[in-house]
């Protein structure tokens, strides 16, 4: 079984400043413990759309190997 979850980063960058962000993991539970499969950091500024997201691949059990390419696809069907 795979678990998204959600992380919220205070982070900086020299021409925005700072800023709060989101990043989005997953973690895999194997004989009753988990283990960290991927992280990928500063994903979403928008809580709510990344909270959307996570939901989405609970739900689907998506595999961590799409992660990236889920990521892309989810952020660009919120911006049509």
């Amino acid at each position: 079984m795979y678990i998204y979850f959600l992380k919220r980063e205070q982070l900086y960058r020299r021409n925005i400043g700072h800023y709060i962000g989101y990043g989005i993991g997953v973690y895999r539970r194997f004989n009753g413990r988990e283990y960290l499969i991927r992280y990928i950091p500063d994903v979403f500024t928008e809580r709510r759309f990344a909270e959307k997201m996570v939901r989405n691949c609970n739900a689907l059990q998506l595999e961590p190997i799409h992660l990236e390419e889920i990521i892309e696809e989810f952020l660009c069907e919120e911006i049509r």
